[in-house]
């Protein structure tokens, strides 16, 4: 794996060389299908525009029949927390052929969220070739692609969380306002796009710190105060945007469908899988940390469930379920471990979805 150095921080230029070969990646891949026709839900947040455009304050002041519902109902049941995406969207909300603009917007929004990455990197301590690594992971990584394809939220968010990280690692080492405001803005605003991102904030306290002992609560309180300006300043941002913005049965929370305890098992089986499937992460972690025991534990285990507890339960989506898991369980022994508080809030940034989506079930919202 790539090694760490001191931590430097990159000029313009050098974040561009190191970003092109994943912008020029990611340009191959989406630019093609400038065009295509919407998914099933864009259309849902380009009402939340034209919505927005009537009234700036009230893009979820509208009701709507959607998908499988037999009941129509206010957009904010459907769809609570993501009005960012009506806002980044407004300026495309009325034109007739918005397509290929909306799509053009996305690749913009992704384009940003790997020049933060490499920024990321190399503000993490790492060198050319994994600050270059690093973007080209996001822009090859399947999901990211299809959600680039969209008019969905998902990158937007990514973006938004990565350069609020990449700026609040720029305020601590430097203390320049302008980092320290953008990374404020960032992290206040990713949550209005995928709430989940609210579980971001304790990661970028990890690392505003100077010592990974997370539980040792003298070391925070020994930090200067000054240092905890953005994060202070991003919640501030989070439950203004909230007010201005609130709807009966919107606020910073998942969408209700989703909540109930008979999704948990399939959002838990989904988010082990997509690590060993759909992210460049588990496969990789085996081959590079020598961990091929993990693969016939990990084919041992499904086949006892198929035999003695659950007959008819699918064998080879248990076996990449329980490959993720230990993969992550080794990703994290190794990060706090090392007590490299880096490490630690990277591995803590993997858990981000799972985290949202199992646990986030309280509405944060102001009371109405």
């Amino acid at each position: 794996m790539p090694v760490r150095t001191a931590q430097i921080a990159p000029t313009t230029s050098l974040i561009f060389l190191c970003s092109l070969p994943a912008l020029i990646l990611s340009a191959a891949c989406l630019l093609p299908y400038l065009n295509k026709a919407f998914t099933i839900d864009d259309p849902f947040f380009l009402l939340m525009a034209q919505q927005t455009r009537k009234a700036p304050l009230h893009p979820m002041a509208l009701d709507i029949c959607w998908s499988e519902d037999t009941d129509c109902g206010p957009i904010a049941h459907n769809m609570p927390g993501n009005i960012l995406m009506s806002y980044y969207l407004l300026p495309i909300a009325n034109r007739a052929d918005p397509e290929w603009l909306a799509h053009l917007m996305q690749i913009m929004a992704l384009w940003c969220g790997i020049a933060a990455t490499v920024s990321l990197a190399f503000r993490f301590g790492f060198g050319t070739f994994a600050a270059c690594a690093a973007g080209l992971l996001v822009a090859a990584a399947p999901p990211v692609l299809a959600m680039a394809s969209t008019a969905m939220p998902d990158i937007l968010a990514m973006t938004l969380g990565v350069i609020g990280i990449e700026r609040l690692v720029a305020w601590k080492e430097g203390g320049r306002v302008f980092n320290g405001v953008v990374s404020a803005l960032a992290l206040g605003l990713a949550p209005m796009a995928r709430p989940h991102l609210v579980f971001l904030w304790p990661i970028a306290a990890l690392l505003l710190g100077d010592d990974p002992r997370i539980f040792d609560v003298w070391s925070w309180i020994a930090l200067p105060k000054r240092r905890w300006i953005p994060l202070i300043a991003a919640a501030l941002v989070s439950v203004a945007v909230l007010a201005l913005t609130h709807e009966p049965g919107s606020g910073l929370r998942p969408t209700y469908i989703y909540l109930s305890h008979k999704n948990a098992p399939h959002n838990l089986l989904s988010y082990l899988t997509y690590w060993i499937l759909a992210m460049p992460l588990g496969l990789a972690w085996i081959v590079l940390r020598n961990r091929l025991w993990l693969s016939p534990i990990g084919l041992c285990l499904p086949v006892i469930w198929k035999v003695r507890i659950h007959p008819g339960h699918r064998v080879w989506t248990n076996l990449f379920a329980v490959v993720g898991a230990l993969v992550l369980i080794d990703v994290l022994l190794w990060s706090f471990q090392s007590r490299d508080q880096w490490r630690i809030a990277c591995a803590l940034w993997l858990l981000i979805p799972l985290a949202g989506e199992q646990l986030l079930c309280a509405e944060l919202s102001p009371p109405e």
